[in-house]
């Protein structure tokens, strides 16, 4: 007969064991997940230090390309693009919100190429204004259905554009040498063509009005504008809306005359903020089948490859070529082709 002392001990031992290897066990497992996370962080520590070395790298690669970029916008212009653009007139309107720097390196590329720009023009965010609108359609008069903003503003674009066409197309006035204009005294400069004084009256008007801002000696004597060209320094801008100005402006100009138009872009200094949009012209244009074929286009003109795409595709507007430069959709090449 077994003794009930026996069954105690034999219980006791029981759960003794199973005690005694539940905690051999468990030290195990502890031991395991210790080993397995300790292996980890050394992998992720030298993951961290392998991305910290590329990261140097990358940057001092960035540095570089930025040193060889700021070099060639400042070298490359009068080494490459000199007497690119020799004697040729231009107006160059540019909407307010352009990154001045890329207004200002445009102006300093143009200089370089020879161009004359005749008549400097900033279109100010009050075009957005229904106000201003109003007032300016009302002086110039300009009528549309129900007073529509968008429409007043293409219609002002229009007019501009078209006095900008017969800027183009009138050959300057000439005078002999010598000859004696009323109560004045002997000159051979030849006085300003028509076309350019109304221009530079509708400009005048115009700014008076707060639509945009105008300067540059268009309309003084002896000033050449037979055959400007229209250059669009259309944004990217979070300011305002030019587009349906200068889609009315452009679309008169593509109509109307040959090849005599560019319109670029130049990249945002930062991001939009959050729900705000960049609106630019070169979208547009090369969205348009008829601008398309009427209007260059250069998207980031800030950079030398822009800069110098501008340049080259101005001189290739008399040659009655039109192309698309850059890196974004709708871009043909980054630079025009080489012309013999």
């Amino acid at each position: 007969m077994i003794n009930i002392r026996y069954h105690v001990y034999s219980l006791v031992a029981v759960f003794l064991a199973l005690a005694i290897g539940v905690a051999a066990g468990s030290t195990v497992v502890q031991r395991s997940v210790v080993d397995n996370l300790r292996s980890t962080q050394g992998r992720i520590e030298q993951n961290l230090d392998e991305l910290e070395a590329q990261n140097a790298e990358l940057q001092e690669r960035t540095g570089a390309l930025e040193g060889r970029e700021g070099s060639l916008i400042d070298e490359g212009p009068a080494a490459l693009l000199a007497g690119k653009l020799t004697g040729q007139p231009l107006v160059l309107l540019r909407t307010e919100g352009t990154p001045g720097g890329a207004v200002d390196r445009v102006r300093a590329v143009l200089e370089v190429a020879g161009a004359e720009v005749v008549a400097d023009v900033e279109l100010r965010a009050a075009v957005n204004d229904p106000e201003v609108l109003a007032a300016a359609g009302s002086e110039l008069g300009i009528v549309v259905d129900d007073g529509d903003p968008d429409q007043l503003q293409a219609a002002i674009g229009q007019q501009l554009g078209e006095a900008i066409v017969a800027v183009h197309d009138e050959e300057a006035s000439e005078r002999p040498s010598g000859e004696l204009l009323p109560d004045t005294a002997p000159t051979t400069e030849a006085p300003a063509a028509e076309s350019a004084i109304e221009l530079e009256e509708l400009l005048r008007q115009l700014d008076d009005l707060g639509v945009l801002s105008f300067r540059g000696p268009l309309g003084e004597e002896g000033v050449t504008t037979a055959g400007a060209d229209l250059v669009v320094l259309g944004g990217p801008t979070t300011d305002m809306d030019p587009v349906p100005f200068l889609d009315g402006m452009l679309s008169l100009v593509a109509a109307e005359a040959g090849p005599m138009a560019a319109a670029a872009d130049a990249a945002l200094d930062e991001p939009p903020p959050e729900g705000e949009e960049a609106r630019g012209i070169v979208p547009t244009v090369r969205g348009d089948g008829r601008l398309r074929d009427a209007v260059t286009t250069v998207d980031h003109v800030a950079d030398f490859a822009g800069l110098s795409a501008l340049v080259l595709g101005l001189a290739d507007l008399d040659l009655g070529q039109v192309g698309h430069f850059g890196v974004d959709d709708g871009a043909d090449s980054v630079l025009p082709p080489r012309r013999s």
